[in-house]
C-alpha cells in the first residue's frame, strides 16, 4: 500500500466504526525502561535502610536497644546506682 496506507488504514477503521490505531504501544519501551530504573533505585535505597537498621539493631552495637530503665524517668541524664542518685 505504500504511502497510502495510512488513508486505507482511516477508511476502513471509519467504516467499521473504529478510530484508526496509532502506533504500537509495544515497541515502545521508554517508559517501562524509566519505570523499572525508579523501581530499581527505590528497592536499593530500600534495601540500605533495611541494612541500616538490622546493623543498628545488633547486640554489640545496641544502638537502637531500649533503655535499661535503671535511670530517673523524669531527668534522663540522672543514673540510678544502689537505689540512690548519684
Amino acid at each position: 500500500m505504500g504511502e497510502q496506507a495510512p488513508a486505507v488504514a482511516a477508511r476502513v477503521a471509519a467504516g467499521l466504526g473504529l478510530r484508526p490505531a496509532g502506533p504500537a504501544w509495544h515497541t515502545q519501551r521508554d517508559e517501562w525502561v524509566r519505570l523499572g530504573l525508579d523501581v530499581a533505585v527505590l528497592t536499593g535505597s530500600l534495601g540500605k535502610i533495611a541494612t541500616d537498621i538490622s546493623l543498628m539493631a545488633q547486640g554489640e552495637i545496641a544502638e537502637l536497644a531500649e533503655p535499661s530503665g535503671n535511670g530517673s524517668t523524669v531527668m534522663v541524664g540522672i543514673q540510678a546506682y544502689n537505689g540512690q542518685l548519684l
